[in-house]
């Protein structure tokens, strides 16, 4: 990385009040349905053709109900930190699965992208991308945004909560 991109990042450690995660709410995600159906279902504007390829994603059992929570960082951060935070506060990154079961939850505030760092595709470039929910009051997009270039604050990250959260 190049000395200009690098002070794009912080050199303090980024922040987060882990006891405020906003739009926390209890689910049910179906492992059983498959991808395509749910994305289906969601009724999306469009949809990264790439998105579709992970149907193939191992289904983790039946139903069951969790709790999710967005975090969101107040700078620009690197995916590794992202994945560092949500360590340090128990918090697990919400795959594709959990992203499409929290679709209808989608608040559809334009400049504020939804991320599922735990379902990541890599390209046929070896470039590796997180599935991301963008959008606005008329329409809803299911895409990829690469892992190299890191976050801005814009970002939120959908994640999995303990369940004594």
């Amino acid at each position: 990385m190049n000395s200009h991109a690098d002070s794009l990042f912080s050199n303090a450690a980024p922040s987060v009040d882990y006891s405020y995660v906003s739009r926390r709410v209890r689910l049910a995600v179906d492992y059983e349905l498959p991808i395509s159906r749910a994305i289906e279902l969601n009724k999306y504007a469009w949809v990264n053709d790439d998105v579709l390829k992970l149907d193939s994603i191992p289904k983790a059992g039946s139903s069951s109900y969790i709790h999710l929570g967005l975090i969101q960082f107040p700078q620009v951060i690197r995916t590794n930190d992202v994945l560092q935070r949500m360590i340090e506060g128990s918090f697990q990154p919400a795959g594709l699965r959990e992203l499409l079961a929290f679709t209808p939850y989608f608040d559809a505030e334009p400049l504020f992208p939804i991320v599922a760092l735990g379902s990541v595709f890599q390209d046929l470039n070896g470039q590796r991308h997180a599935v991301c929910l963008y959008g606005n009051c008329a329409e809803t997009n299911l895409g990829l945004n690469s892992l190299q270039f890191g976050w801005n604050r814009r970002h939120r990250f959908l994640v999995v909560l303990p369940q004594n959260r």
